[in-house]
């Protein structure tokens, strides 16, 4: 079946207005139909109506097979049609028209409107539609649902109860619809059954690219990237007007971001770039897709192929925009301190939201470049400015995790700890009484306190809270969360002498080649060097340097990973190699605090002995 939406999305692309006959046909043979249902509504009396349907096949015209309904009201001619088509196609249907939760037909017109605004381009205004349609009935659980999406971008805590609304009316909609409700709520609030879900949708509805769009998503979300990407190809083949740029709105584009994404879970950076440069050949004026490109072409190491994405990215990519992103790429190439000097100027003076960025990116500048008091200063300005946000929730750019994360740097892991420990204690506001976004939250921050600990030598503490991850990561829909307890496994086997316990752990812990805490592969590759294995030290740490910058990999300097696979290297007895990683120390640190001149200088040494 051909859901009204799809008809309206398709009618977006096609660039038509109105819905009428001809167009339904057309569109409905576009979206894979063999068949429509079509037909004549009269009425007959006062109070009496009748429906005349026809099953016409759409390849050639001819009417299968034709059914007359009676009644004193149309939510009767309705139901008595539905008997009669389930009936003759063979299925089972309990629904009726007057309880699919789809409105009243003052609604129902509203919700149709609103749709053609939405397809068209026109979100802000559908969203109002979609609340005006929901305050004519207040049972239309659709309605709800499409006011959330409308408003995602602009009030997330709005949307948030607006889709919890929907939820709530879901039992009065149709399978279909409320199957869609409940893998958007499941999606949104980290729920552990989003893929038996989208499995269940995309299962039935395989030609609705919304649904297989959700489908890729809860994949990719929960480690699967394998499972997400025939979802993702799907949506491509069946958006190619997105692609064309004839409809505001290009699944087909998320889909191909969707793609490289899965794929650099994957460790395969190669077969990202072509799925990006393959969806910008089609649409060049897609910024984001320009993003995605530059940083990957970053983390290649083609400096000059990636800067380029600046240019080719057009005015999208300008001030601030494309300074920030610019600065962004630099520190991925190991630029810092180009990006640094890039950074200072829009810490300063750009808005708050570029001051926020800014300031965040030069909080990693100054780590990689082993000056922790500039970094510390940087994080304390973020922090400040997190303090005058309204709300007082930060989801990205938080100056209270950079502040942690560079104390334990400088050595103060008790610092740290009171920080995660502050972090810990809070709860999310959005959402905070639904358990997988507390779990996300929770397991990360415990992880991240329990990591701060074992930096003071705490091995009283952290076995609890290893057990308290590992049952906050199982309520977690994030792959990342689940691979968090090992990770403390890890190091309390080390903590313990247990280097062989350690290694398993920390083995366990590394899911994906490509995604994940590069925490977890630098302390594999510890616990190999400290074995005496160097070897098997050199492959986690070459798949940190493939990584962003950003998210899991911010616990992490690239320069770190850097000096330990130069260790790695020189023990195996591969000298040139060592020397390339030796450099690139020698290089960040050089201007550093004292002990990181120290490392710097013995890196210097080291790349003398090594090509002498």
């Amino acid at each position: 079946v051909v859901s009204r939406i799809r008809l309206y999305d398709l009618m977006g692309q096609v660039g038509d207005s109105v819905l009428t006959p001809e167009l339904t046909a057309r569109l409905a043979r576009r979206a894979g139909a063999t068949e429509l249902v079509e037909g004549t509504f009269y009425r007959t009396g006062r109070d009496s109506f009748r429906l005349d349907l026809r099953r016409v096949d759409l390849a050639t015209g001819t009417v299968r097979r034709a059914y007359t309904a009676r009644g004193t009201s149309v939510f009767e001619l309705a139901d008595g049609a539905t008997r009669e088509l389930a009936a003759d196609l063979q299925v089972r249907t309990a629904v009726t028209a007057t309880g699919t939760g789809e409105g009243s037909l003052s609604a129902r017109r509203l919700f149709d409107e609103g749709l053609r605004r939405y397809y068209t381009g026109g979100i802000r205004e559908a969203g109002d539609l979609f609340e005006s349609a929901l305050g004519e009935d207040s049972t239309f659980a659709l309605a709800a649902y499409y006011a959330a999406v409308s408003r995602g971008w602009e009030d997330p805590f709005e949307a948030l109860e607006l889709l919890r609304r929907a939820v709530r009316l879901g039992d009065h909609a149709t399978q279909r619809d409320r199957l869609t409700i409940q893998l958007a709520w499941a999606i949104r609030t980290n729920d552990t059954a989003m893929v038996t879900l989208a499995d269940s949708l995309s299962r039935r509805y395989p030609d609705d690219p919304e649904t297989r769009f959700a489908a890729g998503e809860a994949h990719a979300w929960a480690g699967d990237p394998w499972g997400a990407l025939p979802h993702f190809r799907r949506v491509i083949t069946l958006d190619s007007a997105g692609l064309l740029g004839t409809v505001p709105r290009c699944r087909a584009c998320d889909a191909y971001a969707g793609l490289a994404s899965a794929y650099l879970q994957l460790d395969s950076l190669a077969a990202a770039e072509r799925a990006l440069r393959e969806m910008l050949a089609a649409r060049p004026d897609w910024t984001r897709g320009w993003m995605d490109l530059g940083r990957v072409l970053a983390q290649e190491g083609r400096g000059t192929d990636a800067m380029a994405t600046l240019r080719a990215g057009g005015r999208s990519l300008q001030q601030p925009t494309g300074e920030v992103f610019g600065a962004e790429l630099q520190l991925i190439l190991g630029n810092t301190a180009d990006a640094e000097q890039q950074l200072a100027g829009m810490a300063r003076y750009g808005s708050q939201a570029t001051r926020r960025e800014a300031l965040w990116l030069l909080v990693i500048a100054e780590r990689y470049r082993g000056r922790l008091a500039g970094a510390l200063a940087a994080a304390r300005q973020l922090r400040a400015l997190d303090d005058s946000m309204p709300g007082g929730e930060t989801v990205h750019f938080d100056g209270r995790v950079a502040e942690a994360q560079v104390r334990l740097e400088m050595g103060d892991g008790a610092g740290a700890a009171r920080l995660f420990a502050t972090l810990a204690a809070q709860s999310p506001l959005a959402g905070a009484e639904i358990t997988g976004v507390r779990a996300r939250k929770r397991a990360f921050d415990l992880a991240r306190l329990a990591m701060a600990l074992d930096a003071t030598g705490d091995t009283i503490q952290l076995p609890g809270l290893a057990d308290s991850v590992r049952v906050w990561g199982r309520r977690s829909a994030y792959s990342r969360d689940r691979t968090l307890a090992p990770h403390l496994d890890g190091l309390i086997a080390r903590r313990r002498g247990d280097l062989d316990s350690a290694a398993r752990a920390f083995r366990s812990a590394l899911v994906l080649p490509g995604t994940g805490l590069s925490r977890t592969n630098y302390e594999l590759a510890r616990v190999a060097l400290a074995q005496g294995r160097a070897a098997a030290a050199i492959g986690p740490l070459q798949a940190i340097l493939h990584r962003d910058i950003q998210g899991s990999n911010f616990y992490l300097t690239m320069p770190e990973a850097h000096l330990l696979l130069a260790e790695a290297f020189d023990s195996a007895g591969l000298a040139d190699s060592a020397a390339v990683h030796y450099r690139v120390v020698a290089r960040s640190w050089a201007g550093g605090d004292p002990p990181f001149r120290a490392r710097a200088a013995h890196a210097e040494r080291r790349i003398r002995q090594l090509t002498f």
